[in-house]
């Protein structure tokens, strides 16, 4: 739809003095082209259902801006359709119907997009940590804090700073009253110094920083 300036007024001019089904149309046309206010197309798509029980062409015009990208005369028309069925309009009601499962699918297919970005974006950020999607997943249902789970999100190491660990060295946990305090675990990978993924023997991941392990050496068993 493009602004036409005043158009709008002589379009509704032209609406309020139409009859028939094949004016509201052309000035339906008209506002599609030239018309500027969303009000205009609402006006005309209400009009529209008060005269056109049973035209086929009223029908399906309204049915076709029922499944249009703006709101207000998308409603305008999904509600005039609505009227029109109430009223027994066997071609209302089937028009209804389309619009409801094409805004049904639509949202099925929005969900489905969302899905696979989301899941792309998993798969992302396990390849950037160099762990599986499987171990990703763990990691973030191990982040028992809200400080753990940013540091998952913010792990550059210009913030940060170099992590003293590297990737397969064995280090023992220094965090007291803890389940694994004193074991030895595995480093999968360090980010920086505040984003260190240790694996225990029993498979369990955690996500910690420098300051919460130390190297195994030879008197540790």
């Amino acid at each position: 739809m493009s602004y036409g300036g005043n158009e709008d007024d002589s379009i509704l001019a032209r609406a309020g003095i139409a009859t028939t089904v094949a004016a509201l149309l052309e000035e339906l046309r008209r506002w599609y082209n030239w018309g500027e206010y969303d009000s205009t197309g609402v006006k005309i798509l209400t009009k529209l259902g008060e005269i056109g029980q049973g035209d086929p062409e009223a029908i399906a015009a309204l049915e076709r801006s029922s499944r249009g990208n703006i709101p207000k005369t998308r409603y305008a028309a999904q509600d005039a359709l609505s009227r029109l069925a109430g009223k027994g309009d066997n071609l209302a009601i089937a028009a209804l119907e389309k619009c409801h499962s094409y805004w049904r699918e639509q949202e099925r297919q929005s969900q489905e997009n969302a899905q696979r970005r989301a899941t792309v974006k998993e798969r992302e950020d396990a390849q950037k940590l160099g762990i599986t999607v499987g171990e990703l997943r763990q990691l973030k249902q191990s982040a028992s804090s809200a400080h753990q789970a940013r540091i998952l999100d913010r792990h550059g190491k210009q913030q940060y700073g170099e992590s003293q660990f590297h990737t397969g060295q064995n280090v023992i946990s220094l965090i007291e009253n803890w389940k694994y305090a004193g074991q030895i675990g595995i480093i999968k990978r360090a980010v920086n110094s505040k984003f260190v993924v240790v694996q225990f023997d029993d498979g369990y991941l955690t996500i910690q920083g420098d300051d919460k392990f130390r190297l195994v050496s030879n008197g540790d068993s």
